[in-house]
């Protein structure tokens, strides 16, 4: 997947003043807002790609909950593009944590399903998946940042983005019974 310059220029500029501007550590979305236009103006799938490729697992998974709008621009197929151009197994780690635990879909059968996944990345992935589940469904404390003086977003701004890729039959909604997802996990 080819990453434009422009793209990558922006998620550095994001990436250095968000630690010292944001009001909300790593990123808020008060801080991206002067920034959305850019932001929409680059490809969104080489904007998410870039940054769980590039940035700190928290830092990215944090600047996506801020921008539910971007989600709304990107397909399953966009989606299958981005975990099939990983090199290594932390973006897909951050991507997993992101699209389960915050837009709450359950896309791992499309990384552990891909030809393109190589079978040592798939070992490592479900070991992470049955050691980290836990931290794949929204905890009671985490809704603290969807407070009015959290984040600078709410759960409900991801209404469309979950609904509009939820009409996609390659996408399930993510279990939010922690004993249920615990079965999944063991019988990966």
């Amino acid at each position: 997947m080819k990453i434009s310059d422009q793209t990558k220029n922006l998620a550095e500029l994001l990436w250095k003043r968000s630690g010292k501007e944001a009001r909300f550590y790593p990123v808020d979305r008060p801080f991206l807002e002067p920034y959305l236009d850019q932001i929409e103006a680059v490809d969104p799938a080489g904007f998410i790609r870039h940054n769980l490729a590039t940035y700190p697992s928290l830092y990215a998974t944090q600047l996506f909950v801020c921008l539910p709008e971007l989600w709304e621009e990107i397909s399953v197929d966009d989606i299958i593009k981005i975990i099939e151009s990983f090199n290594s197994e932390q973006p897909f780690y951050s991507f997993i944590l992101f699209t389960y635990k915050y837009l709450q879909l359950d896309m791992l059968h499309l990384i552990l399903e891909s030809a393109r996944v190589s079978d040592l990345k798939r070992q490592k992935i479900k070991a992470f998946l049955k050691t980290q589940y836990p931290n794949l469904i929204l905890q009671e404390e985490e809704l603290e940042d969807f407070e009015p003086d959290g984040l600078g977003v709410q759960l409900g701004d991801w209404v469309y983005a979950r609904q509009k890729l939820l009409t996609d039959e390659r996408v399930k909604p993510a279990k939010q019974a922690l004993v249920d997802l615990k079965a999944e996990m063991e019988g990966l």
